[in-house]
Order: C-alpha cells, then sequence, then structure tokens
C-alpha cells in the first residue's frame, strides 16, 4: 500500500470517527431530560430547642416500567431533605414518546420517629412526544394536587414542626393515692347510727 493510500484511508477512518461522535451527540441531546425540584417548608417558625429533621420524599411511578431516575427500586426512588430545603430530584430519561404519570409524596414516619408529616399528595405527568422540527423529542411536564385539576408550579411540603423532646403525659392516678379518710369516716357514722338506733330500739321493747 502506498503512502498516498494510507493517507486517504486514515482521513475517511478520521471523517468516519467523528461523524459517529456527532451523530451519538446529536441523539443525546435529543433525549428529553426531566428534573423536578422539591420543597420542605415549615409550617411555622421552629423554636430555638428545634432538631433539623430528615424528610423522605417519594417519587413513585404509576407504572414501574416507566422511566425512573437512577437508584429507584421497583418504581420508587426516595428523596431524602434535610430540614427547610429545595432539592432536586435526579435527572429522569426519556427515550420515546408516551404519556408518563407519577406520585409525589411524603413517606410516614414510624409512631417512633419526631418528624412532622405533610399528607399532600402530587400528580406528575409527562407527556413526551416528536419535536415539530424533527429534531427529537420533547416533553411538556404538568403538575397537580392528586385529584385535582388546577396546574402548579412547584412541588411543595409543610409539614408542622415537631420538637426535639415530647412530653409523655401525666401517668394515670393509682389507687395508693386515693384519700380514703372520708370514706371512712362515713362509714363509722354510719355503723354509729346503726349502732344507737338498734340499742334504742331494743331498750323500748324491754320499756313495754
Amino acid at each position: 500500500m502506498s503512502i498516498r493510500q494510507t493517507k486517504v484511508l486514515a482521513s475517511l477512518l478520521t471523517m468516519i470517527i467523528f461523524l459517529i461522535v456527532i451523530s451519538s451527540a446529536v441523539k443525546a441531546e435529543s433525549i428529553p431530560i426531566v428534573e423536578l425540584p422539591v420543597t420542605v417548608t415549615l409550617k411555622s417558625t421552629p423554636p430555638p430547642d428545634y432538631e433539623v429533621c430528615d424528610y423522605t420524599i417519594i417519587l413513585e411511578a404509576d407504572n414501574p416500567d416507566f422511566p425512573m431516575p437512577d437508584g429507584s427500586v421497583d418504581g420508587m426512588y426516595k428523596l431524602i431533605i434535610t430540614g427547610e430545603a429545595t432539592v432536586k430530584l435526579p435527572e429522569i430519561r426519556f427515550n420515546s414518546v408516551g404519556i408518563y404519570t407519577y406520585t409525589i409524596y411524603q413517606l410516614k414516619p414510624g409512631s417512633d420517629e419526631v418528624v412532622g408529616y405533610d399528607e399532600t399528595k402530587y400528580n406528575l405527568v409527562v407527556y413526551v412526544t416528536n419535536a415539530e422540527n424533527g429534531s427529537g423529542l420533547e416533553t411538556t411536564v404538568l403538575l397537580y394536587l392528586l385529584g385535582q385539576t388546577e396546574k402548579l408550579d412547584a412541588v411543595i411540603f409543610s409539614p408542622p414542626v415537631v420538637k426535639e423532646s415530647i412530653v409523655d403525659p401525666e401517668p394515670p392516678k393509682t389507687s395508693d393515692d386515693t384519700v380514703i379518710w372520708p370514706y371512712l369516716a362515713l362509714f363509722s357514722s354510719g355503723a354509729a347510727m346503726l349502732f344507737i338506733l338498734g340499742v334504742t330500739k331494743k331498750k323500748g321493747k324491754y320499756e313495754d
């Protein structure tokens, strides 16, 4: 093979590699990505002794086969937000046309956890369609409160403030604390009256 042929072949290989890289980049750009911010804001100003809590927010696909962020398990992703903050859900990549629906809610804490709970649930709907200019796919993202139709701009949870320590209710009083002297006095008085009546009756019989 001549030097000229070698140069031509090298140029062709370089051009092919360049086309492959460009094609991959265009294809990657055509895949729409959804990143959704989630905010936790407390209902009221926390007291000075307030302990910052971790709030678990759940993104759950209505169909486990729907695209989900990395780290999801069985169509469910857990997002941990510490205290009052705004955190983005990891990106969701969509590769095909369709309608994808999700539910976003706060995971209810266990009975032994001192964490405020907001029962609000959101319905996230992602429409993936072909772009009109033929450049690939595009998305339309809609957010609602579950069961409602008014469009929302943000996911916000407002759990109540729960103090670090919860004072136990006053324990019930036991029988040991019951004051029995009034009952004893009443019983003694009743017994004395019965005794006096008995003696009086007996005395009356003898006199008759």
